[in-house]
């Protein structure tokens, strides 16, 4: 295996064994009903607790323990749904004081898969609508995520400038640029705000690209199938020396795009070795 790749599922495939052998047999014989429904059961069962967790510890340290309780939930959740997470690290060692991290997005499944594994703290940004889901959103609005309405332009701005501010304090932002899952590993459309924001705090852009989350679980639908992903981490983009303006944006938003394509053809290459 690349030295580069660690298995963060050590815990998740021992759970997974587990699960295997004690499981109904709904999901041990991977029926066409009872596995999903009962997969996503134990994402309920798995959600509501830590999310209480979340909810209690993030306004008394203002966030800073929400990367260990992440990472706690996500390999719980992906052990029980049979999800087996392999991660490449950055191949360069993360010495900025922070990190605007900036992943594609195809599934519900890519948070969860790169909180599994993460190699730095970081603080994601979430559609202010996920705040409207019980206990879960509770979670996100007591300040663990922070989130965006981008049917507010003011609200968006300030959620911008929220997220400024973390990247200042020292602590990595988490985005989806795209804004929205799109049907396809590949990136679709990028958003400006997240690009914005790499220039004006003058942060380095972490790439990560996510493989396979779109099989476990699709856009449109409710069934979560077991499988294994991947998630890449790139040569950090500096933005110090890139222009302010449209010129820096559409430089750092090719350059971005530029490094996912690699990360994710790295991804594709390993996964026909690997079959």
């Amino acid at each position: 295996m690349n030295q580069r790749a660690t298995k963060v599922a050590r815990y998740s495939r021992r759970a997974h064994l587990e699960l295997r052998v004690d499981a109904p047999a709904g999901i041990r014989q991977g029926s066409v009903v009872l596995g999903p429904i009962m997969r996503a059961a134990a994402v309920v069962g798995v959600t509501v607790p830590w999310s209480v967790v979340a909810a209690a510890v993030t306004p008394i340290d203002r966030g800073r323990f929400f990367t260990p309780v992440a990472k706690r939930w996500a390999q719980q959740m992906l052990a029980l749904c049979g999800v087996e997470v392999e991660v490449f690290g950055p191949p360069v060692p993360l010495t900025a004081p922070a990190y605007l991290v900036m992943a594609n997005h195809s599934s519900h499944f890519d948070v969860p898969s790169i909180y599994s594994g993460a190699v730095i703290d970081m603080r994601p940004v979430a559609k202010h609508e996920l705040g409207a889901i019980p206990i879960f959103g509770w979670a996100l609005r007591s300040g663990a995520a922070i989130m965006i309405d981008r049917r507010n332009k003011e609200r968006s701005h300030a959620s911008i400038e929220e997220a400024a501010q973390t990247i200042r304090e020292g602590r990595s932002v988490l985005m989806f640029p795209e804004g929205t899952r799109t049907p396809r590993e590949e990136l679709g459309d990028l958003k400006k705000g997240a690009f914005h924001l790499a220039l004006v705090a003058r942060v380095p852009v972490l790439p990560v690209a996510v493989l396979g989350t779109r099989q476990i679980l699709p856009s449109g639908d409710w069934r979560i199938r077991p499988g294994r992903v991947q998630v890449r981490y790139g040569r950090p983009i500096p933005t110090a020396t890139l222009p302010e303006g449209d010129e820096g944006r559409q430089r750092l938003m090719d350059a971005f795009r530029a490094a996912i394509a690699d990360l994710v053809r790295e991804g594709q290459d390993h996964a026909r070795l690997e079959a």
